[in-house]
């Protein structure tokens, strides 16, 4: 794998960093441009997340989706679906699965899943829903980046799409070891630093250097059109 360059630069003058009494201004650009480098980084995660990457995957009719909350809907037999598959086609349990916020919110309310806990439970955790889909870990993202022109109206879209995933992550990573997806990347970002006179101002540039890549897709089942 060839890892993909990534970088965003910003000037800071010597009267803005003179007037900002409230920390080092230096300091919050450097931290505000790692922000936005990480969210290109989860966004070009969230484009694996296509039935181009998961040959294993269903996509649920309406009446299926988990927002749904209709009797022939159920996340909870989806998830147990996507489970089978993945130990069917590769031997590995899985062990982590992902649902985008607004789904999450239609599965946790949903009558299949209250209908498991009302005896036993008043309120429904991550750490219970993770259990009834059989994982260890459930990820919920939420993030949101705007896909306008500059200059031009805010048109706010979710990162991570309508689309559930059930799979297999290892948590050291390892050339030996299977896992659904990596991240290969240098071990922190790289700062630099220089003065530009044209500017007055010092030119404050942060890079960071990683490819996410599916490497083993049959240990993942991708669940479209949750929502």
């Amino acid at each position: 794998y060839v890892l993909q360059n990534h970088a965003l630069k910003d000037y800071v003058s010597e009267e803005d960093a003179a007037n900002y009494d409230m920390s080092d201004l230096r300091a919050d650009v450097v931290e505000e441009l790692t922000d936005k480098i990480m969210m290109r980084q989860e966004l070009l995660t969230a484009q694996l997340f296509t039935t181009a990457s998961w040959s294993l995957n269903v996509s649920l009719a309406a009446a299926n989706a988990f927002t749904a909350d209709t009797t022939v809907s159920n996340p909870i037999l989806v998830f147990d679906t996507g489970a089978t598959e993945i130990i069917g086609n590769s031997g590995i349990q899985p062990n982590t699965a992902l649902i985008p916020r607004t789904g999450y919110i239609g599965a946790k309310n949903h009558q299949s899943v209250l209908d498991r806990i009302k005896y036993t439970s008043s309120e429904v955790s991550e750490t219970m829903m993770a259990q009834l889909f059989g994982v260890d870990r459930l990820l919920i993202p939420s993030s949101q980046y705007d896909t306008s022109a500059k200059g031009a109206t805010s048109v706010i879209t979710d990162i991570w799409g309508d689309s559930a995933w059930i799979g297999y992550v290892q948590r050291a990573a390892s050339p030996r070891r299977v896992s659904s997806l990596y991240t290969m990347m240098r071990d922190v970002p790289m700062v630099r630093r220089w003065r530009d006179d044209e500017r007055d101002s010092e030119a404050i540039e942060v890079q960071k250097k990683f490819l996410p890549r599916v490497v083993a897709s049959l240990t993942g089942f991708l669940i479209k059109d949750v929502y």
